[in-house]
């Protein structure tokens, strides 16, 4: 569990797994749809460096702060429905009624 938007939320591991033993680069980038609905606005991020790191922990934090940045910037387009929070960590209550 790592925070996404100050929450602890389960979080897939994979990306930091694939690019260690892959040693493939990551680029992120964040798209959204214009609002005058002409087509797509696309941003390329810098390459990640040092990722993954020795600390799987942190590398998936690190994903999810790009994921969050993409979210705050286009948030009408996020996936909002999606139930992000449904697995807690153990002790903690349930985050959707």
């Amino acid at each position: 569990f790592v925070p996404f938007f100050g929450i602890l939320a389960s979080t897939f591991d994979v990306t930091a797994r694939i690019v260690g033993k892959s040693g493939a680069c990551i680029v992120p980038f964040v798209y959204g749809r214009r609002e005058d609905g002409t087509g797509y606005d696309l941003q390329l991020l810098p390459m990640l460096t040092d990722f993954p790191s020795d600390d799987l922990t942190a590398d998936i934090a690190r994903i999810n702060q790009i994921i969050e940045s993409a979210a705050r910037q286009y948030p009408a387009q996020y996936f909002w429905a999606h139930q992000r929070f449904r697995s807690r960590p153990p002790g903690e209550p349930a985050f959707y009624s």
